[in-house]
């Protein structure tokens, strides 16, 4: 539930190996990302973490939330560095 750990890059990890998270809201690196296999906390205390492991528990929401996880589509590394790549020879033209 780290909000600074790995720049908010875990959750991203995590979901392209096609596993669900429970994150914290606003990360950077899940803005403007789809919310498929995500349980999205506003605050993320322990109230609010105890709900969302709860809600896991559940077998209808964890079988959802996984499926949802082998679903997601996000970028790569390699994704980045072409759109860096294009950008920079759009930017020179």
């Amino acid at each position: 539930m780290s909000q600074a750990e790995g720049f908010g890059l875990p959750p991203l990890e995590s979901l392209h190996a096609g596993i669900p998270v429970i994150t914290a809201e606003g990360l950077p690196s899940l803005e403007g990302r789809p919310r498929l296999g995500q349980i999205r906390l506003s605050r993320p205390d322990v109230a609010a973490i105890v709900d969302a492991v709860r809600r896991v528990g559940d077998d209808d929401v964890a079988r959802q939330l996984w499926l949802e996880a082998a679903e997601i589509h996000l970028p790569t590394w390699r994704d980045l560095a072409l759109s860096v790549a294009t950008w920079a020879s759009e930017s020179v033209a």
